[in-house]
């Protein structure tokens, strides 16, 4: 699928180096909060043609006050997910039969596999279970949300309407109970980033869409993800068609979102420590979710917390001005959106895998950026993270425009 499970691939990707340059453009206070990508920070927008840094305020709050002056600090433990916890879920689709544990996969991820669904643990912080019709799902939004907006195939994405097994409210509290009981992730530290309906009508005129026009039906394929994708076909392609929520869930503490996407490689280039993504992708049906994905959930310490003051916001706009000024290219990025978000700071020796955190509030600038090559243009957002109480830049990096991460500085 081209939008999930890239998490493991952004941790395996390769690190190449990145500049940034150009002035900052003025930001203005306005709430970032939509019905289908929500938000709960507060966060400052460009404005447009401006080309000096100190513009870089909020005319209605010069004194920064659109950002809080304090932040708790925290500790925090990835949830340690179990083969214990995975088998519950197939236990819930006794119609799939016995799951069954696949060899030839590496000591630190566990994968089985019934007829009609399957799952992994990986590394422990790692969840994932789908059923077939979950990944068929999956497969119609994706399918549907590369349309744009207006055109008549993105109707059938709904962010307000109820479907018959329950309403949207009731779904979103049916999920936040089962991710509480089953992986005793704090309900109220979720929230629905994403949130649609989907009606069964889509999932039929869709569903023969999704895979490739034309299969040998009595060929069985050399490249073995060909011949998965082929079997998937075969499966899915009679599969009844249903009405299904799908939902994007994201991370929060003190109503300050966790950035979701992840970071290959903090501090220093090559160091070998990075921030794991923590954005979790849902599919709710009439029987209960029948797709989990969850990269990875922290639990938060809240006996060991510290209230630390935070630089100004407009010492940190200073920082992304003196980065900027001080590089040299010829593209120039425009901020546009300027974000105070807790990340998880991974406590290991370099070189060791991390279960302990700390949490911490960082402003993060994001800024557009175009460049050319062989004749094409290419866009891309580049993001840029300084901590909030030190000042210190933790990294920056770029996105493709699909969302995929292209390189670290």
């Amino acid at each position: 699928m081209k939008k999930h499970g890239s998490l493991l691939a952004i941790i395996l990707a390769s690190a190449i180096c990145l500049c940034g340059c150009g002035n900052v453009d003025g930001i203005t206070s306005v709430s970032s909060e939509s019905v289908q990508e929500q938000t709960p920070s507060v966060s400052s927008k460009v404005t447009e043609n401006s080309s000096d840094v100190s513009e870089i305020s909020s005319p209605e709050s010069a004194d920064n006050s659109e950002f809080p002056s304090k932040c708790r600090i925290y500790k925090q433990t990835a949830v340690q997910f179990t083969d214990e916890q995975l088998l519950e879920r197939f236990a819930r689709f006794p119609e799939y039969g016995e799951p069954q544990k696949l060899p030839d996969y590496p000591d630190s991820l566990h994968y089985y596999e019934a007829n009609g669904c399957s799952g992994f643990v990986s590394d422990g912080d790692n969840f994932n279970f789908r059923t077939d019709k979950g990944n068929l799902f999956v497969s119609v939004y994706n399918y549907l949300s590369e349309f744009d907006d207006g055109d008549p195939d993105k109707k059938y994405l709904s962010a307000d309407i109820d479907l018959d097994f329950a309403s949207r409210d009731k779904a979103l509290e049916n999920i936040r109970a089962e991710l509480a009981d089953s992986f005793g992730i704090m309900p109220e530290e979720w929230y629905a980033s994403k949130f649609y309906s989907v009606e069964k009508e889509a999932v039929e005129t869709y569903k023969q869409k999704l895979y490739r026009d034309a299969y040998e039906p009595d060929k069985v394929y050399e490249n073995d993800d060909l011949e998965k994708e082929k079997q998937a076909y075969e499966r899915n392609k009679d599969l009844p068609a249903e009405d299904f929520y799908y939902i994007e869930m994201k991370y929060m503490v003190d109503d300050i979102p966790i950035f979701p996407e992840g970071i290959l490689d903090i501090g220093a280039s090559g160091s070998g420590r990075g921030v794991s993504g923590t954005i979790s992708f849902l599919v709710y049906t009439a029987s209960g979710l029948e797709y989990i994905e969850i990269s990875p959930a922290y639990e938060t310490d809240l006996s060991d917390v510290q209230l630390a003051e935070l630089i100004p916001a407009d010492e940190a706009r200073g920082l992304l001005q003196k980065k900027y000024d001080e590089l040299i290219t010829d593209s120039v990025p425009e901020v546009y959106d300027m974000k105070l978000m807790y990340l998880p700071i991974p406590q290991n020796d370099l070189g060791e895998y991390s279960t302990s955190f700390e949490l911490r509030p960082h402003y993060v600038f994001y800024a557009k950026e175009t460049k050319e090559f062989e004749g094409e243009t290419f866009d891309y957002t580049v993001v840029t993270y300084f901590d909030a109480v030190t000042g210190v830049e933790l990294a920056s990096q770029k996105f493709s425009e699909d969302g995929g991460m292209m390189a670290v500085e």
